[in-house]
This record gives structure tokens, sequence and C-alpha cells, in this order.
């Protein structure tokens, strides 16, 4: 159970970093998606 809830927050860690990098640098969105 635990290891569930910290899943989910690392995982919504990772977008909003990952959104963050996306939106601060969107010249590079197709790099970061490829």
């Amino acid at each position: 159970e635990k290891a569930r809830e910290a899943m989910r927050r690392h995982l919504v860690t990772g977008i909003k970093r990952y959104r963050a990098l996306t939106v601060r640098r969107p010249t590079n969105q197709d790099n970061t998606a490829g």
C-alpha cells in the first residue's frame, strides 16, 4: 500500500518536472520526447 503511494508520488513529481522542462524549453520538446 505504502509502496503504491510512493510510486504515485514519484510519478507525479516526474510528470511535474517533465512538464516544467517542456514549458521552459519547448524547443527541446522533440529531443526529450524522442
